[in-house]
């Protein structure tokens, strides 16, 4: 949902190609720092980045859609100290948020507001677009496990609002994490709202940079050669288990899109559970014949 490019990072060109007009037109309506330095991603506090993101939804939703995805891991966060929410927060309690500490609820709950405001006029979009196909559009989200209040998301009211329809919960970083689910199976119980695991498929490495995408997709280098690694098969399906055992619906892949062999059974305990089973096998035979 702020996939910017850092002109610094991956060069003048492509982040020319990559970032739309509209940032190279408003760079002043970026996230501010504490500091009041600006940042690379666009701020939601205001007004004209919120229309902008919801003009785009709008374009997407002139195909025949079932929904949407809103992806809040490509690039948190989504607000700082902006000057509309920190006069609009003094004016509400009376002292600026720059002097309380940055984890400070009544600062991070504000902050989230805007969002939510955000998330009902999608709720509202996807709505009418329904209306008229006589079906619900539904949405679904996926943001950081640990750090989504702080990026402005408060993902418990989303919820609890019947906003969404799919909560992805994962993490901003490498894969081959854990944390405990089950805080958001809570959250999501009787709601309506699914609860997927979001995997991230690459565990080492880092974002490849425009060069070094161009030479992988041409078969020129390796993922080992630039020290990537992603999730196994079997890993994938020890996790799997794991978090559906946590109260998982579903389990969602970020990085792995063309792994037809993960697509194919990890949507199925059964298949995941026989699968675990063969390889339990083949570990033994391998052992005795050894």
């Amino acid at each position: 949902m702020n996939p910017d490019c850092d002109p610094k990072w991956m060069g003048e060109a492509f982040a020319r190609m990559y970032n739309s007009r509209f940032w190279w037109e408003n760079l002043h309506l970026r996230v501010r720092d504490r500091r009041g330095r600006l940042q690379i991603k666009m701020s939601y506090a205001f007004p004209e980045v919120r229309r902008f993101k919801l003009n785009i939804i709008g374009e997407l939703l002139k195909y025949d859609v079932d929904g949407i995805n809103l992806d809040f891991l490509r690039h948190p966060p989504f607000l700082g100290y902006e000057d509309p929410l920190i006069e609009d927060f003094k004016r509400e309690y009376g002292v600026s948020p720059l002097k309380l500490p940055e984890d400070d609820m009544r600062w991070l709950r504000f902050r989230a507001r805007v969002m939510t405001c955000f998330m009902w006029d999608v709720r509202a979009m996807l709505d009418k677009a329904g209306e008229d196909r006589g079906r619900r559009l539904r949405i679904s989200v996926r943001g950081d496990h640990r750090d989504y209040l702080r990026h402005g998301l408060d993902i418990q009211e989303w919820v609890r609002k019947g906003l969404i329809d799919h909560l992805i919960v994962s993490e901003h970083g490498l894969g081959g994490f854990t944390f405990p689910l089950k805080p958001f199976k809570r959250i999501t119980e009787s709601s309506g709202c699914e609860l997927y695991f979001g995997e991230e498929a690459v565990c080492s490495g880092h974002d490849l940079t425009p060069e070094e995408d161009r030479l992988l997709a041409e078969g020129k280098i390796s993922e080992k050669a630039l020290h990537r690694r992603r999730l196994s098969l079997k890993e994938y399906c020890q996790r799997a288990l794991k978090w559906h055992s946590e109260g998982a619906d579903g389990i969602h892949i970020f990085n792995d899109p063309n792994n037809r062999e993960v697509f194919l059974i990890l949507g199925d305990i059964d298949k995941i559970k026989t699968y675990l089973k063969n390889e339990q096998k083949c570990a033994s035979t391998s052992t005795s014949r050894s």
